[in-house]
């Protein structure tokens, strides 16, 4: 709730911790003050004391962090607070490498892509947002929940090196699927007074109310995919029928 983030090893005994003096300076980014981004380090990863747990403890914020992920390749860690910053922090020379704001308030939930070249976050500003790291930008925000995204995740047996396929989940107790290739993300559409690039939500995107109670968490498998609610109802949907950009999500429990 402080905006530390430990680091554990499931095959290491925990032990008593006393804070390291940090050693990295903070620093500005993306007009970020330095109270939004520190990364100050209580016990480093590199640290000669790695027999016991915890393995590393950062305090990255002064808001409460709501998610992390780690990239594909273990080298980074994407992290959401819930003041509304994404940072991306390379995890071996625990340096802050971007921050980057929500829409609006805070973000809730995000994932990487399976090649680690995006990151997805959703939040309470309703939109799922698409991030590129090569591009160190955004590059999409996609519309169509009515409340907070809580949930996104990657579909990995409909993802290729151009062609990306996820899912997202809200208090709206909505699943919506969405397809996009590196193509479309150079096709801008222009929202509002901003020029963001937005998903056109007649082709791109499939939608369905799934439960009875806002959802919590989604995740896929080769032949199903799982929702869970904030009432503790795990639900198993056998896969859409339609191909990619149909208009509907076929779901069967």
């Amino acid at each position: 709730m402080d905006g530390t983030l430990i680091v554990y090893d499931k095959e290491r005994e925990d032990a008593a911790f006393t804070p390291e003096e940090s050693i990295h300076p903070v620093n500005i980014l993306n007009g970020f003050e330095s109270d939004h981004n520190p990364l100050h380090i209580n016990k480093s990863v590199n640290s000669r004391n790695q027999k016991t747990n915890p393995v590393a403890s950062w305090k990255i914020s002064n808001h409460r962090i709501n998610d992390l992920a780690f990239s594909p390749d273990s080298r980074h860690l994407a992290v959401v607070t819930e003041e509304g910053s994404l940072q991306i922090i390379n995890y071996l020379e625990e340096q802050l490498r971007d921050i980057y704001p929500s829409y609006y308030g805070g973000f809730l939930c995000v994932c990487w892509s399976p090649d680690g070249k995006y990151v997805l976050t959703g939040g309470q500003d309703d939109l799922v947002s698409i991030w590129s790291l090569a591009e160190r930008r955004l590059v999409a925000r996609c519309p169509g929940h009515h409340s907070w995204v809580t949930s996104v995740a990657f579909d990995p047996w409909i993802c290729d090196d151009r062609n990306y396929r996820f899912g997202s989940v809200g208090e709206d107790r909505r699943l919506l699927l969405w397809d996009f290739n590196v193509g479309m993300l150079h096709r801008p559409k222009v929202v509002g007074h901003k020029r963001r690039r937005a998903f056109d939500e007649r082709g791109d995107r499939q939608s369905k109310i799934v439960d009875d109670d806002p959802i919590s968490w989604l995740g896929f498998e080769e032949d199903c995919i799982i929702t869970a609610s904030t009432q503790g109802h795990i639900r198993i949907w056998a896969r859409p029928q339609e191909g990619i950009n149909g208009s509907q999500v076929d779901l069967t429990i």
